[in-house]
């Protein structure tokens, strides 16, 4: 099985909701960027938690065939971006993100949030 855009969004999304991800935003950046289509941003309650969500969005889309185009602040875990072509997802630590406020890149954009699942 394998994955093309729009259904590469929604497994991502599923897969990091799964490894309770936080305070999960999309936006849609069609026709307004040229790096992406989907940006999306999450959190881990800590840097190991970050870490994990990133491991379990890589091996639930490794499974179906996608591998991250490129993948950055694994180490650290504060910032972590993975880079799926049709989407751009950021894990943050949540003090990371409040500082660098994605969010305001986007204004405008037509955005999804979910709940988080206690």
């Amino acid at each position: 099985m394998t994955l093309e855009g729009e259904d590469w969004v929604a497994k991502i999304i599923e897969v990091a909701r799964n490894a309770k991800a936080h305070n999960m935003v999309q936006f849609d950046v069609r026709g307004k960027s040229v790096l992406t289509d989907y940006v999306l941003i999450c959190e881990g309650r800590s840097q190991a938690h970050g870490r994990g969500v990133c491991e379990r969005v890589r091996e639930g889309l490794k499974d179906v065939g996608v591998r991250p185009e490129g993948l950055e602040g694994e180490r650290e875990g504060n910032w972590i971006l993975m880079d799926y072509g049709a989407a751009l997802l950021h894990i943050f630590h949540p003090e990371i993100r409040s500082y660098y406020d994605l969010e305001k890149l986007h204004v405008g954009c037509p955005m999804t949030t979910w709940e988080d699942e206690e």
